[in-house]
């Protein structure tokens, strides 16, 4: 609940920062994809 309200502050407060979180979450996402697929590739 806190991580909710506090996102709702920035996003109005600072919107280029919640921006900016949402893109990092992204990447980092994207970062753990490709390492799990390279893991899974250096095990066959």
């Amino acid at each position: 609940l806190d991580d909710q309200l506090l996102s709702i502050v920035v996003r109005r407060e600072k919107p280029q920062l919640e921006a900016e979180k949402d893109d990092l979450v992204l990447t980092i996402a994207k970062g753990r994809r490709t390492l799990k697929e390279l893991e899974d590739r250096t095990l066959q």
